[in-house]
């Protein structure tokens, strides 16, 4: 069987696993490689216990079909390592990283890199509250291209570095300029967000209903007026959050129509 091709839908791990999976190759079986038996970067120990966990017979990793790839990924690594909680290029660089060389180890280099950074947190795998805290705090493209470093810096560490370091390496820059255009891509859509956000503020605000251009990729917001879906759909999480309409709505009653 060749290897299976994933492409992203514009979902975060689906965009980030089509980047990590452009180093996995097919099936692998190097004598160095104490994975032994890889098809995609899924090894046979792996397979088996994923097919364990569903209560279904093993078989060989050759046999790997395209949704159970994509469940591995998920269960095994995004999930693991937390990385839904992850800003954009941050969560690319964790989980390649926890792909690459266990999914505490994606989790520990982020916790070095911050505390490197002047967040400091317990580098303990564990990607919980106060690591994701530090997280909000810190750039995040310095934060990438921290991360990147103790990457590099553990792999140079490894015996196996002198078979298996300039792939690595190639892949390492690879993740780290897909990250960081994952980086300023969310710095773009947020600029549209924060513009969507204050025009919704000023309708609340003065009760004057919102009035966009409209074209086939807009959605209509009641009470409002047609905005883009992309724009709403980042404005609507970025008030979930709570940004940025604490500072836009100081005047704006709330009501049980409106999506904060």
């Amino acid at each position: 069987m060749g290897p299976i091709k994933i492409k992203g839908d514009g979902t975060p791990f689906m965009d980030c696993l089509e980047a990590t999976l452009e180093w996995e190759g097919g099936f692998y079986n190097h004598p160095r490689d104490p994975g032994g038996r890889t098809m995609q970067g899924v090894t046979l120990a792996r397979y088996k216990q994923y097919r364990r966990d569903k209560d279904l017979p093993v078989r060989d990793v050759l046999e790997l079909e395209e949704h159970e790839l994509i469940e591995i990924y998920r269960h095994y690594y995004w999930d693991e390592c937390n990385c839904n909680a992850l800003p954009p290029g941050v969560d690319l660089v964790v989980f390649d990283f926890g792909v690459n060389s266990g999914p505490s180890r994606g989790v520990v280099g982020l916790q070095r890199a911050l505390t490197y950074l002047g967040y400091p947190v317990a580098d303990d795998g564990n990607l919980g509250p106060v690591t994701l805290k530090a997280v909000e705090k810190c750039d995040p493209e310095k934060l990438v291209r921290r991360c990147i470093q103790e990457r590099i810096n553990f792999l140079k560490q490894l015996s196996t570095f002198g078979v298996f370091g300039p792939g690595w390496m190639n892949r390492v820059k690879d993740i780290k300029e897909f990250a960081l255009e994952r980086v300023e891509d969310a710095k773009k859509e947020a600029k549209v967000a924060e513009k969507v956000a204050e025009k919704v503020a000023e309708a609340v605000t003065s009760q004057v209903p919102l009035t966009i251009p409209t074209d086939p990729g807009m959605q209509p917001l009641p009470g409002v007026g047609p905005i883009p879906k992309a724009a709403f759909e980042l404005a609507l999480e970025l008030a979930r959050q709570g940004k940025p309409f604490e500072h836009l709505l100081p005047k704006a009653k709330k009501s049980p129509g409106w999506f904060w």
